[in-house]
């Protein structure tokens, strides 16, 4: 993998982080302000890990504008990293198996996003005008 692609993959990963974060204050609101916060708290963090790693996939594709796949799976890779290694600090029980399917999930999340983060080409009309208006 070139040097570009893990910059851009590490600049992914730090925006999907961030979009953790304010995902997750969100979170804690909502659950302050709940009557009971047992079903938001069991479902939510999920989709939080999801859109974190979808933003950071779509983020690094922007980037770096190519190999939307590899390079928004990277992303998801080093956020998974970053997730796993925040939850095995602040976290009590660590178990496996678990822990390997929700990172492949982010790292998936991440290569999804990172497909869809790729700039599309025009449509056929649209390219067929700008090659009449290059080649006359």
């Amino acid at each position: 993998m070139d040097r570009e692609t893990m910059g851009c993959a590490l600049k992914g990963a730090g925006i999907g982080l961030l979009t953790a974060l304010c995902l997750l204050f969100l979170t804690s609101f909502l659950a302050q302000k709940a009557q009971d916060p047992d079903p938001i708290l069991q479902i939510l963090p999920h989709v939080i890990r999801t859109l974190a790693g979808c933003a950071a996939g779509f983020a690094a594709s922007r980037m770096k504008g190519e190999k939307g796949l590899v390079t928004g799976a990277s992303a998801g890779a080093i956020l998974a990293a970053c997730l796993a290694l925040g939850a095995a600090v602040f976290g009590g029980s660590f178990r496996l198996l678990p822990a390997i399917l929700l990172c492949l999930g982010v790292i998936g999340a991440g290569a999804l996003g990172g497909f869809f983060g790729l700039p599309r080409a025009k449509n056929g009309a649209a390219r067929r005008r700008a090659m009449k208006k290059r080649f006359g």
